[in-house]
């Protein structure tokens, strides 16, 4: 597998795609073309974008969606579009997407896209399945269920939520010259042949505070009560009953945890919102009787999770041609300055290899799939790293 990255500022969509398409196709200008990754702010999202970047690669196949901010090499960019243009002669790349993603449920969606996946009759050896999903969509983990399966429990699946700047109201999802919401894209890799080879690793640095805590009452994925307390009681015994005009900023700071006793590690979930009657909404289902803590991070320990995460990722093959990063906004929000520092750590552990991602509304990743191929599971304020190479 060989990787091209471009990057354009230019403010009209079509110059933007066809620049950064031009600027990715000059680093493997002798190789066939197979796929093209794309990743672009909210204000170029358009499918001009997209004829730019056909206009310059011609008819191949592309998947992608919107990002608050794309991560290229040692930069995290506000308003840009990032073009990976991949070449893969051992690899089978199978993409395709679902539409109306809320009218159909979102397990029944996941599981759709599954068996378009499967129908290709070329299929070789499964490895995994790059994904992205509208980041408006509640409940986003039926997914990854309704895929699960089609594919198996223990299939990888990784990934990340589609993202605006906060104050869109919508997220954008792109295939071949498909502008989507609402939808799914995305990538089955299978293998022809034995050289390819394929690590993901997920890490997030924060740490459980304070006691155990039981959700008594739930409905999906709204929590109720907490030790048959109001849900936001959590947060007030910590920060005070007046904590509404502050809410957004210290759920954020401290995620909910809930400990999954067969990866030993916690599964953080970020709070949506805090309803008028008490209730915490997530972004996906947190069941009754699910053991949780409240969790908090510093600067330093969500650096260091990253540069554990790259080091193990990196460990795993011995020729990485790929980097692609899906890093939780949250994050960004808590490192504030230091964000780029921690796009720093990681190139500085893979060297000169070819680097990108974007800063999601969710992650998507196993816990362990260094150790074993365990269940892939929506994450939030994680840092998932795919590392793709020989």
């Amino acid at each position: 597998m060989i990787a091209g990255i471009g990057l354009s500022k230019n403010e009209d969509p079509y110059l933007a795609g066809r620049e950064a398409a031009e600027i990715a196709r000059k680093k493997i200008p002798k190789e066939k073309i197979d796929l093209a990754i794309i990743f672009s702010s909210i204000n170029l999202a358009s499918s001009s974008l997209l004829r730019g970047i056909r206009d310059m690669i011609g008819k191949v196949s592309i998947i992608g969606c919107t990002a608050s901010s794309p991560i290229s090499g040692l930069k995290i960019e506000r308003e840009a579009v990032l073009v990976i243009l991949i070449s893969s002669k051992n690899n089978i790349l199978s993409t395709s997407y679902v539409s109306e993603v809320s009218k159909k449920g979102l397990r029944q969606a996941g599981e759709e896209l599954s068996i378009s996946f499967l129908k290709r009759k070329d299929i070789a050896q499964r490895q995994f399945s790059l994904i992205f999903s509208d980041g408006l969509l509640e409940r986003q983990s039926e997914i990854l269920l309704g895929m699960q399966s089609r594919l198996g429990k223990s299939f990888p699946l990784v990934g990340g939520v589609a993202s605006g700047n906060l104050k869109s109201q919508k997220t954008f999802q792109y295939f071949d010259e498909n502008l989507l919401s609402d939808s799914i894209v995305g990538l089955l890799v299978s293998k022809k042949m034995e050289y390819m080879e394929y690590s993901i690793s997920l890490r997030h640095g924060f740490r459980p505070l304070g006691k155990s805590r039981i959700i008594t009452e739930a409905e999906a994925n709204v929590i109720k009560t907490i030790d048959k307390r109001p849900a936001v009681s959590l947060y007030e015994e910590y920060f005070g009953k007046d904590i509404k005009r502050d809410f957004d900023y210290i759920s954020r700071l401290y995620p909910i945890g809930i400990y999954l006793e067969e990866e030993k590690n916690y599964l953080l979930r970020s709070v949506l919102r805090a309803s008028e009657d008490g209730n915490l909404v997530f972004q996906t289902d947190i069941p009754k009787d699910t053991k949780i803590r409240l969790m908090i991070g510093t600067k330093e320990s969500l650096l260091e999770a990253a540069r554990l995460a790259a080091e193990e990722a990196k460990r795993a093959i011995q020729r990485v041609s790929l980097v692609l990063i899906f890093n939780s906004i949250s994050r960004k929000m808590i490192l504030g300055r230091e964000a780029e520092r921690e796009i720093e750590i990681i190139k500085k552990v893979f060297g000169n290899t070819p680097l990108a991602g974007f800063y999601a509304y969710g992650e998507k990743a196993p816990l362990k799939s260094l150790e074993f191929k365990g269940q892939s599971y929506l994450h939030n304020h994680s840092i998932t790293i795919l590392a793709i190479g020989e």
